[in-house]
């Protein structure tokens, strides 16, 4: 029973506590960053490279640069640098068809997404570096919005935001596309209150200075974002610096990124440990709540049924739990396997979340057994509009 209540309140504190927490701590502190318009020479930031790392994007790669060659601030991108991590379409082709000297291709056997990040950084002239993906549009004013904080000297990195058309959703992509939302609103908590601690590496900006090469096998961008807090840097969320991403489509695919995703995140907070030292306090704790506690928590939560199920006699609440929890996983079950149904949005979410709770206990395990990702693959199946 002990057991049952303590992972009942870690669940409670994990996805409802820590986000009140963090907004009330940014109602009261709300840290400010320098804006556009507040009468400073962006000048000061330096010169610009534009990495962006690609395996199989040709169908992306021209419509990427043109929104980033049209940018109001365009004229301090010293180099754009497309990483080809050993594309079999025609990526090569696409790029040495674009007539402009600030535009480098890196032609790479297949070594995965640290290694081409890491030479690209190498022969990089800027800076400031931005990484950021071959299959999401900048809108205008996003590179401006992203120079703008390094006019604070303290700014070791800054991130944008990440949109998402309203285009039709399949299966639990709609739950996939609000997760995504709700974590991009907990990030602008975060660094409102002074403890953001991770950037979305569809679009992070970093100083060159600051930079350690990416190893294999880890989240590249909380491996880029916490090697600005290791030196003693700042990170920002900067709003107005926008990208319009996608969400995953299909439930398998969403499933195999998640597994992914959760492996490379766990050997990322392993190689960051030190993060947890409790002289950075409150970023300890954004840490262990936001990063560590999400990715051990899903194992515990199917460990509740069995749990539950045992402990039926002890009264009606138990009874309650029970049959809250067989519902939700008949709900998943219903909506994975009969996808073509126009199912209720709360239904598709519950499916969501749970496959997303199972894919996340599977990749604990296999990080347990040793099982590490080290190539790097783009979503397949992607929605754009």
């Amino acid at each position: 029973m002990y057991l049952f209540w303590l992972i009942v309140l870690l669940v409670a504190y994990t996805y409802v506590g820590y986000p009140l927490c963090v907004w009330l701590i940014a109602h009261v502190v709300n840290v400010k960053h320098p804006k556009e318009g507040d009468g400073v020479d962006i000048n000061t930031v330096g010169r610009v490279s534009v990495i962006i790392p690609a395996h199989n994007e040709a169908q992306h790669l021209m419509a990427k640069i043109q929104s980033i060659l049209t940018q109001g601030a365009a004229k301090y991108i010293s180099d754009i640098i497309i990483a080809d991590d050993g594309s079999t379409d025609n990526t090569a082709e696409v790029i040495n068809c674009l007539d402009d000297p600030k535009i480098k291709l890196i032609t790479l056997s297949r070594r995965g997404k640290a290694a081409a990040l890491n030479t690209a950084v190498e022969v990089s002239c800027g800076d400031l570096l931005v990484f950021t993906d071959a299959d999401n549009l900048w809108l205008q004013g996003t590179l401006q919005a992203l120079l703008t904080p390094f006019l604070n000297e303290k700014v070791g990195a800054v991130g944008g935001k990440l949109e998402f058309p309203a285009i039709h959703q399949q299966g639990t992509s709609w739950g996939d596309r609000y997760y995504r939302l709700f974590e991009g609103w907990l990030r602008q908590q975060e660094d409102k209150a002074g403890c953001l601690i991770n950037l979305d590496g569809a679009l992070l900006i970093f100083r060159k200075k600051l930079w350690q090469p990416v190893p294999a096998g880890v989240t590249d961008d909380f491996f880029i974002s916490t090697a600005t807090l290791v030196a003693g840097y700042q990170l920002v969320w900067a709003p107005h610096a926008i990208v319009e991403d996608h969400s995953t489509s299909k439930p398998r695919q969403q499933f195999q990124r998640r597994v992914r995703i959760t492996l490379r995140g766990l050997q990322s907070l392993w190689v960051r440990r030190s993060l947890l030292n409790i002289h950075q306090l409150k970023l300890a704790w954004a840490l262990l709540s936001h990063k560590v506690l999400r990715r051990v928590l899903p194992l515990l939560i199917l460990l509740l049924l069995p749990l539950n199920l045992m402990l039926l006699t002890y009264g009606w609440l138990f009874k309650v739990f029970f049959i809250t929890q067989l519902t939700g996983y008949l709900i998943t079950g219903l909506v994975l396997l009969l996808p073509e149904l126009h199912w209720p949005k709360p239904c598709i979410f519950i499916a969501f979340f749970i496959q997303q709770l199972v894919a996340m206990s599977w990749a604990f395990i296999l990080f347990v057994c040793g099982h590490r990702v080290m190539q790097w693959t783009p979503d397949a199946g992607r929605q754009r509009k």
